[in-house]
């Protein structure tokens, strides 16, 4: 185990940086430099915090998202891949992680892509939702 993570010697720094501002605070033993924000493990911890809040949890919230949105493609589905190929989707089994696409309307082109792959789904309810959303930014601009 490293020294530096361990308890102990979180301990001992700390007990040596009071005893530090102690002797520079003339022997009072309070000092402004020994507060508990001044404690590395504090300092620690609310870093740590703050990389969950700003980086972990949204990440698992667009993960789940994402994840929600590949479990319910169906079929007739418009999709756009991570390669930006567009196309409907023709087969979707639920237990399976491939999709088939169809690109061409006239040719009858079809792709077999994995689920994963999937970026965006264009249904339109969805592009009616994104619709609604513009409108009411652009009313708020007005």
């Amino acid at each position: 185990m490293l020294p530096c993570f361990d308890p102990q010697f979180f301990v001992l720094f700390a007990q040596a940086g009071g005893l530090l501002a102690q002797a520079e605070g003339g022997g009072n033993g309070v000092s402004p430099g020994t507060g508990l924000l001044s404690s590395p493990l504090t300092l620690i911890i609310i870093l740590g915090l703050m990389f969950y809040l700003l980086v972990l949890r949204p990440e698992n919230r667009r993960r789940a998202e994402m994840q929600k949105l590949l479990t319910n493609v169906k079929k007739n589905d418009e999709v756009v891949t991570v390669g930006g190929i567009y196309g409907v989707v023709v087969n979707a089994p639920q237990d399976s992680e491939f999709i088939w696409l169809r690109l061409d309307e006239t040719s009858n082109t079809r792709v077999k892509v994995l689920r994963s792959s999937i970026s965006r789904v264009l249904t339109a309810e969805a592009l009616a939702e994104k619709e609604k959303k513009n409108k009411e930014k652009s009313e708020v601009k007005e």
